[in-house]
């Protein structure tokens, strides 16, 4: 009995001390599980770190970018054009100024050619924004042009049209403006390749306050037109004959290059005359006269007569509605004797029909 006890008492120990060494064995086991767990959440927090690094990159990028651009932009904006355009534009506002009011206006002048030649009378009508009109008269050819006039140096240039009856193909020049007297330095080109230049010192005309050619008395249009075709000449040549008979009171021509078209004119500068014909028929339309020209009308006014002279003596057809200051015109529109007046001295007479 005692043996069997000691044996059962033996197993009892046995299996105290086997149990005890299993929970020996757990306590390690979750001694080591558990030094393991730091490990694990220092390596969690490097997974976690890709998130944290995300959220805060965002805002410190986004807090970066306001700052180093929104702000920034908007000032420089403001600054760097605002104030840089205005100044800069206030130069072209100058350049884009009108015209000092001592060139605008209507002008009126005289001149010749450089070389000599046939006088030139200029009317130029300047208008505040440096447009206007160029009114070319010689020989008793008129035309007119626009033109603009150049501020920055001194210079104009006119707007010649293509088809021009004197086949011009270019025309300008400088200006000087002095004491009142406007000054054009002219240069005209013509397709033949000859070029002219003109010194032409003009001076400022008031239209409206300019005198109105005096009324003549007991006027007869109709009877002067009779008179100019039956009567008037220039030293004897007028219009309706042929171009033989004018080169047989004159002589040949000066040498002067022309283009070839319908009117067509003989140039007789030496001498003072410039004859217009027609190239189909070879008929004078136009005889005028200027300096040194000697020949004088039918009724004795010549170059260098005075306009109360002209006035005397044509009286009784001047066309006040074509006349103007400095032209008295006898006659009418298709059959006219002009007298050009300059200081009340006669310049330029043209007999045309």
């Amino acid at each position: 009995m005692k043996k069997i006890l000691t044996t059962v008492i033996t197993l009892i120990l046995c299996t105290m001390v086997l149990c005890g060494c299993m929970s020996k064995k757990e306590k390690k086991t979750d001694a080591g599980n558990s030094s393991t767990l730091p490990k694990q959440s220092e390596s969690e927090p490097k997974k976690t770190a890709k998130p944290s690094a995300k959220a805060s990159a965002k805002p410190s990028a986004e807090a970066s970018t306001k700052a180093s651009t929104e702000p920034s932009a908007e000032p420089a904006t403001e600054v760097s054009t605002e104030p840089s355009t205005v100044p800069s534009a206030e130069p072209s506002e100058e350049s884009d100024e009108p015209l000092s009011e001592e060139l605008v206006g209507n002008w009126e002048g005289t001149g010749e050619p450089e070389g000599g030649g046939s006088p030139i009378k200029l009317e130029v009508t300047v208008n505040a924004d440096a447009t206007g009109d160029y009114t070319f008269e010689q020989a008793g050819y008129r035309e007119s042009y626009p033109f603009t006039l150049e501020q920055n140096n001194n210079s104009f240039t006119v707007n010649i049209p293509a088809n021009n009856t004197l086949g011009i193909s270019k025309c300008g020049g400088t200006y000087d403006y002095a004491d009142g007297i406007l000054t054009l330095h002219i240069k005209t080109d013509f397709s033949s390749g000859r070029s002219f230049k003109y010194t032409v010192a003009c001076t400022k005309q008031d239209k409206s306050q300019a005198n109105s050619p005096p009324v003549e008395a007991n006027v007869d249009i109709a009877a002067a037109v009779e008179y100019i075709k039956i009567e008037e000449s220039i030293d004897g040549m007028k219009p309706g004959v042929v171009i033989c008979d004018i080169r047989e009171m004159l002589g040949e021509e000066d040498d002067f290059p022309a283009v070839i078209m319908e009117n067509m004119q003989l140039f007789y500068f030496s001498q003072g005359y410039i004859i217009s014909y027609l190239n189909s028929n070879k008929l004078v339309t136009t005889v005028s006269a200027m300096p040194p020209a000697v020949g004088k009308t039918a009724r004795g006014i010549g170059i260098g007569s005075t306009e109360e002279e002209v006035r005397e003596l044509y009286g009784d057809g001047i066309n006040v509605k074509l006349s103007e200051e400095g032209k008295i015109v006898f006659g009418d529109e298709s059959v006219s004797l002009d007298f050009i007046v300059e200081n009340g001295i006669v310049k330029i007479i043209n007999l045309s029909y």
